[in-house]
């Protein structure tokens, strides 16, 4: 069956009728790179064409003769309806019927019209960091440029950007930008305009407006019965994208500590994990009424903690903290007749801490401010000392005060910290 360019021209205007009246019950028009909340990440599209697998043979297919269908070329860019989706968190097409469809019918559309060069550029909402969705939406356009060029269009044709949050189609609320409230009904439909894939044609643009001028010239068809409108499922509730990022920490004060440094990992978007080596020194003394003695110490808390994350940004923060500590004493003191008292103590207990406080996150930078309380639920070891005969009549009362004295680091104690972090890897 052969057709004529008028005949051909009408069945355009006929399949544009149709993809019109199917475009307000099905079409979806965005792009989603999973950068917050659940759910897979997808990649939406605004248009989408068939392939046409009923071309007889000898037909003449130039460009001046095959319709665009559902393709449309408005203010440099292509429009169109359709969805082309990503395995989660991947930048790998998925196999699913629509997402082959929409890509096939983008790759008709090329080999059809192979003056026309393309930018592709992928778009996001605002929830995850924005270097991670800059990432993210880089590889995956990239990805759909790689499928067009593995499937016969020319590499020149075809340019790739991912945009990110960087330029948003239209305003967020303030609740909704870089957050996930517990409504998010006021969220969801700038979110949805926000995620996207757009189409920028960089040459062959002046060809496709005169072809769309010539269509839409000839006589309008019949108007077709309009179909059973589409009963869509529910959406799925969105899920949180977060990569899995470890860095490396400071801390001014922290349980029973000067200051301290940590290594840490951020498994879940709302958890990190790490290990905190805190350190201290300082001195105790004891009197007699004939003598006194003072003792240095050192300190080395190792300790497993984990801080929990409740907001994205600024956000109230708890954190819980296992381990050991690791004590050592040592004091000596001389009588003028040069008799010598030395004191040692040592002990490795068990410490927990508990804290409450503020935190902020921007991108991979981490600071935060803390209040709580250490405890000890094991003991120092007992102490020792070596006397001459010249103080030996002093050692029990100034060891045991000594004693009295270290026994306090154990007590249960307040304290407060100060924290940075950056996690670059």
């Amino acid at each position: 069956m052969a057709y004529s360019w008028l005949g051909a021209a009408r069945l355009s205007v006929w399949v544009g009728a149709i993809g019109v009246v199917a475009l307000g019950c099905t079409a979806r028009g965005s792009a989603s790179f999973g950068a917050s909340s659940a759910g897979d990440a997808h990649l939406d599209a605004s248009g989408e064409i068939d392939k046409d697998t009923d071309e007889p043979s000898g037909e003449d297919t130039t460009v001046a003769k095959r319709p665009t269908k559902d393709f449309r070329y408005v203010d440099g860019r292509l429009e169109y309806s359709g969805s082309i989706e990503f395995e989660y968190n991947r930048a790998e097409l998925r196999g699913d019927e629509q997402t082959q469809k929409s890509a096939s019918g983008l790759l008709t559309f090329l080999k059809d019209h192979p003056d026309v060069k393309i930018r592709i550029e992928g778009h996001t909402d605002s929830r995850g960091t924005n270097q991670y969705n800059k990432e993210l939406s880089n590889r995956r356009v990239a990805a759909l440029r790689d499928w067009l060029i593995a499937r016969g269009v020319d590499e020149s044709r075809l340019t790739s950007v991912g945009m990110g949050e960087e330029s948003p189609k239209v305003a967020e609320p303030p609740e909704c930008h870089n957050k996930v409230p517990a409504d998010q009904s006021v969220c969801e439909g700038p979110w949805a305009q926000n995620r996207r894939v757009e189409f920028h044609v960089t040459e062959g643009g002046e060809a496709l407006a005169r072809q769309q001028a010539e269509e839409e010239e000839a006589p309008a068809p019949e108007p077709e019965p309009e179909p059973e409108p589409v009963v869509e499922a529910p959406p799925e509730e969105p899920k949180r994208d977060c990569e899995w990022i470890s860095g490396l920490g400071l801390s001014a004060l922290g349980p029973s500590s000067m200051f301290g440094v940590s290594l840490s990992t951020q498994p879940l978007c709302w958890l990190e994990v790490g290990l905190w080596v805190g350190y201290d020194q300082g001195e105790i003394e004891a009197q007699t009424a004939n003598s006194d003695i003072q003792a240095d110490y050192t300190n080395f808390n190792i300790m497993l903690r984990g801080r929990l994350w409740l907001l994205e940004r600024h956000s109230p923060i708890a954190d819980l903290g296992l381990g050991v500590a690791i004590y050592d004493f040592e004091g000596t003191a001389r009588n003028d007749a040069g008799d010598r008292l030395t004191y040692t103590r040592d002990g490795t207990p068990l410490i927990a801490s508990l804290g409450i406080g503020y935190g902020f996150r921007a991108d991979r930078f981490r600071f935060g401010l803390l209040a709580g309380i250490v405890a000890h639920p094991t003991k120092l070891g007992d102490s020792s000392y070596e006397a001459d005969p010249g103080v030996l009549a002093e050692a029990d009362a100034l060891s045991d005060r000594l004693h009295r004295e270290g026994n306090e680091f154990t007590d249960l104690k307040p304290y407060g910290e100060l924290f940075v972090s950056w996690m670059f890897f």
